[in-house]
């Protein structure tokens, strides 16, 4: 339960709220802060913006992923799955957190959400599609600098030869490793001339896993 209230922080945001007379608080996750920021927010009256990242409203790994790699249903499991994967941000795995998080967000003018995708996993989870905008992460495309790593270099150098495929999640299994693991032998089999590429750090294992096919 202290994951998902703590008074020490909301008397810090209540605080500057009142002192610096905000017209208006933006969020982003508060996973470290827990909701106090919400609820302090409310207290003073003050209109929130949310700035989405990932799925931290509707579960406690953010992603909605369960311990066996599937896909958690909020049709069939309304509060939680009890299953979740938690080897990642894993925070305020109370009971009914789905409800609360709601209830405690309720004061939130708009949720902005840098997919359409992170809205409808919302939307599934009973939030009003009216409180999302959908506004994608602007960045300005900026010329690619030469490599370098002596390793892409090469990849560079011989990018004729090979029908190249990028994994840039390393051995990390919420990143998909596993699927790109099972993957790899049907991929090879199709074409002679692949070359896939792994970037990234991750769970030893998975990464040798990977590299059985250098």
């Amino acid at each position: 339960w202290s994951d998902l209230f703590d008074p020490h922080a909301y008397r810090a945001v209540l605080s500057e709220i009142e002192t610096r007379q905000f017209d208006l608080l933006h969020i982003h996750n508060v996973s470290q802060s827990t909701l106090a920021p919400f609820v302090a927010a409310k207290r003073a009256k003050v209109p929130v913006v949310n700035t989405l990242h990932d799925l931290w409203l509707t579960c406690a790994n953010n992603m909605r992923f369960q311990a066996d790699g599937t896909y958690c249903d909020p049709a069939l499991f309304p509060d939680g799955c009890g299953n979740c994967y938690q080897r990642y941000d894993y925070w305020a795995a109370v009971p009914y957190r789905r409800r609360l998080m709601q209830r405690l967000t309720d004061n939130v003018a708009l949720f902005l959400a840098p997919s359409q995708a992170i809205i409808e996993r919302h939307v599934e989870c009973g939030f009003d599609r009216d409180r999302f905008r959908l506004l994608r992460l602007g960045f300005e495309q900026q010329p690619l600098p030469a490599p370098s790593h002596a390793t892409v270099r090469q990849i560079l150098a011989t990018q004729n030869d090979f029908h190249t495929i990028v994994f840039a999640g390393g051995g990390t299994h919420i990143k998909g490793s596993s699927v790109v693991a099972a993957a790899l032998p049907r991929l090879f089999e199709q074409d002679e001339r692949l070359r896939v590429v792994i970037a990234g750090g991750g769970d030893p294992a998975v990464l040798d896993q990977l590299r059985h096919y250098e």
